[in-house]
């Protein structure tokens, strides 16, 4: 599918979308910040009012409360956006990671709308930011950044800690708003989840083949008795013998001359 999705989007993708990104996320959210405006999250209520045009500005603004400190989080923000998705963009190639961007930004924005009918759903505006970053976490397990400027992390086990913060942040809403809230992680991630499950599964696969091959390797056995079912690894100490009666029967000691002779 995603061949296809490439091959019929491939003359209309964005060259340098990181870039275009970063520059619509500066504007909104300088402005929202400094209080000229308040974006509001998408619901059919605004749609069919004067605000409309507020679904097209939702994806790309992010302000944090105090202005200083505010401030400080967006340049961050910016900052880890550019690199994060620049790196991505180089990975995937332009017209993917357009389809991988756009599709974040449509499914969030569809299930914005569709779940503020029963519960006053809103999606973290910085889900376009998480999901770049997971998918790099996806594809550079091994690599290491600096958090907090000097402490080497490597991106697997922030990628884990940023599921697992979403997913408790999902928890406590469903108990204390609405259960609907437990849909966060997939509305959230749905880009990647459309990029990267099959991956996901195949590897899962994979695992489990390995771990059965290793299981089976570590459960043969070369002498069994054939009364008791006892092996070399229950007892290394046991002999075990074939009977010279039996037809290609092994026993061990105990039961070598107790047993029905098999021909």
């Amino acid at each position: 599918m995603l061949n296809r999705l490439e091959r019929m989007f491939r003359r209309y993708a964005i060259e340098n979308l990181t870039v275009y990104i970063v520059a619509v996320s500066a504007v909104v959210s300088a402005t929202a910040t400094l209080g000229l405006f308040a974006v509001e999250a998408p619901t059919l209520d605004s749609l069919l009012s004067s605000h409309f045009w507020h679904i097209f500005l939702y994806p790309f603004a992010l302000t944090y409360s105090g202005f200083l400190g505010g401030w400080l989080w967006l340049l961050l923000y910016l900052y880890m956006l550019w690199n994060f998705g620049s790196t991505l963009e180089a990975e995937m190639g332009s017209v993917r990671f357009n389809i991988y961007i756009f599709s974040g930004i449509f499914i969030t924005t569809a299930a914005q709308i569709a779940l503020s009918l029963f519960v006053p759903y809103e999606l973290p505006p910085s889900f376009l930011y998480t999901s770049i970053f997971l998918a790099i976490a996806y594809l550079h397990p091994e690599m290491q950044i600096l958090l907090f400027f000097f402490i080497p992390v490597k991106m697997k086990w922030l990628g884990w800690l940023m599921v697992g913060m979403l997913c408790f942040y999902s928890a406590q809403l469903a108990l204390s708003v609405h259960w609907l809230y437990l849909t966060l992680p997939l509305v959230t991630y749905g880009n990647f989840l459309f990029f990267f499950s099959a991956d996901l599964l195949h590897r899962l696969g994979y695992r489990n083949r390995k771990f059965r091959k290793i299981k089976s390797a570590q459960t043969f056995t070369v002498h069994r008795c054939v009364v008791c079912g006892l092996t070399e690894k229950d007892d290394p100490q046991m002999d075990f013998r074939y009977c010279v009666d039996c037809s290609d029967h092994e026993y061990c000691r105990q039961h070598l001359e107790n047993h029905a002779h098999v021909k």
